[in-house]
């Protein structure tokens, strides 16, 4: 009884939003000075036999052998910052020892065993980087400072100052160690770690409407702040910038290529900032509009008597910017024997209200054909019927959303998720965004937005004894 649309979504699907997966890690200092001074031996202890030495005594060449044995005794180590980007890693040392030659000889003669003492701070400055190309790098500065000098007692309470001596053989040490901390960590290897873990990969979900879909991640970028050092913790922060889309077909998992790491200069907005287009099908929303409607009789009274509807058809498709409702259904009129059939289509745009209610907005019919028939159906299809079709065409995600936004916290605090590390998440928020109507769905733009911070735990698992 009114004109069919034309069938037909000429809406491009919205391009899908950059989702941003950001998070931040903090460490607190106190917490890493406890970790390091449980972790590292208050006191080393080694003995051992040193290099043969050649000399010549009246003429005749000797070759004596040397001992030692030490103790090595270190203090509270304290980590402070030394810049925004290092820190400065101060160690208290005491070394206490003796050595000499070995053989009998020596006993006799008492050059067995000299004592040997000195105290001094060891400091290193250490900034850990990743540059651009993936390759971690250590930049470390050691130096130190005697507390007390290094002295070698040569016969009973005489002692005598081998600073020079002692720093020489220290200094010439320094450069190797150096050298060595910038290639302690293997850059091949671990950019082949990291690449492992960035590709495009599929996460099943459930949604009230479709317990059979996919969030599809695809990569694109990523952005790391390098170390940030305050009085109170160490931080980093990291973003990666992701294509995420639901829908019902899973994506194939692929490695990528690592793209240049780029340099996150604010860190203070890092935020999980997911866009995600739900692509429903016209066949799932006609199943839900058909659920409440189909084989539902719908009546009431006109001046000639009782006029009665019920629906045996409903049908949801596109025309060009609208979403139709098409309806088929069997009338009885007052007064006649037989059954009127007949179809009417309702047109109306999708809206988003409130951020949370997928609705049908400026909802009409079409171009009425059969006057007669409409004179008699039209309190009916106007009214009940009308009211009918917007309710059940009526999505409230309200429920869902704060369901989900509950089970998110829920499991981002979760210790099992990721061990070790305690996840907290402020600041949710959740909302539905865009609307378009294509071909073959319609996409609703879902928002997702918090600020996630990690703390990791390092007295988990008994790394750190707790004290009282």
């Amino acid at each position: 009884i009114s004109e069919r649309p034309r069938e037909g979504g000429d809406m491009p699907s919205f391009v899908t939003a950059p989702s941003l997966i950001g998070a931040e890690v903090t460490i607190p200092v106190s917490q890493l000075v406890q970790f390091v001074n449980t972790h590292i031996p208050s006191s080393y202890k080694e003995e051992g036999n040193g290099p043969d030495i050649r000399g010549r005594v009246l003429g005749i060449w000797y070759t004596v052998g040397t001992k030692y044995s030490y103790t090595v005794t270190r203090g509270a180590i304290q980590i402070v910052p030394e810049s925004s980007s290092a820190l400065k890693i101060s160690v208290p040392v005491s070394l206490r020892g003796q050595g000499g030659f070995r053989g009998d000889g020596a006993v006799i003669l008492g050059l067995d065993a000299k004592n040997f003492e000195a105290d001094a701070v060891l400091e290193i400055v250490v900034e850990p980087k990743i540059n651009s190309d993936w390759c971690p790098l250590v930049e470390m500065s050691p130096s130190y400072r005697w507390t007390r000098s290094p002295l070698v007692e040569i016969c009973s309470r005489a002692w005598i100052d081998v600073t020079g001596p002692v720093e020489g053989a220290l200094n010439s040490q320094l450069p190797p160690l150096v050298a060595k901390a910038k290639t302690a960590i293997d850059c091949a290897r671990f950019k082949s770690d990291v690449a492992r873990l960035y590709g495009s990969q599929s996460v099943p979900i459930s949604l009230p409407w479709n317990d059979k879909l996919f969030v599809n991640i695809e990569p694109s970028d990523f952005a790391f702040s390098g170390l940030k050092v305050d009085q109170e913790s160490l931080r980093v922060a990291a973003v990666l910038t992701v294509k995420a889309e639901v829908s019902g077909t899973a994506l194939q998992a692929a490695m990528l290529t690592l793209p240049p790491l780029k340099k996150l200069e604010n860190t203070e907005n890092t935020m999980l900032s997911i866009a995600l287009p739900l692509r429903l099908t016209y066949d799932s929303l006609t199943s839900a509009v058909r659920q409440a409607m189909g084989g539902k009789t719908f009546q009431t009274d006109i001046p000639s008597g009782k006029v009665a509807a019920t629906i045996n058809e409903v049908k949801i498709y596109p025309s060009m910017d609208r979403l139709v409702v098409g309806i088929d259904f069997d009338a009885k009129f007052p007064g006649k024997i037989l059954n009127t059939k007949g179809s009417i289509f309702i047109v109306g745009k999708p809206n988003v209200d409130k951020g949370t209610h997928v609705t049908l907005k400026d909802v009409s019919f079409t171009r009425i054909l059969d006057n007669d028939v409409w004179n008699i159906l039209s309190a009916l299809f106007d009214g009940e019927i009308r009211k009918a079709i917007e309710e059940s065409a009526h999505y409230d995600l309200s429920g869902d959303i704060e369901k989900a936004k509950a089970a998110l916290a829920e499991k981002l605090g979760d210790p099992k998720t990721i061990p070790g590390i305690k996840v907290t998440a402020s600041d949710v928020k959740m909302s539905l965004g865009r609307t378009a109507i294509a071909a073959s769905e319609l996409a609703i733009e879902a928002l997702f937005a918090a600020k996630v911070t990690m703390e990791p735990n390092l007295s988990a698992d008994g790394l750190i004894a707790t004290t009282p």
